[in-house]
């Protein structure tokens, strides 16, 4: 119910943010 949604939406949230932060390291690294 809505608490399978809630983890859900908080699962996504994670990821996005993970991926967010591998990008920001990744173009970080290349820079310097």
């Amino acid at each position: 119910g809505r608490s399978s949604l809630t983890w859900t939406l908080m699962m996504t949230i994670v990821i996005l943010l993970l991926a967010i932060a591998g990008v920001l390291s990744a173009r970080t690294l290349q820079e310097s």
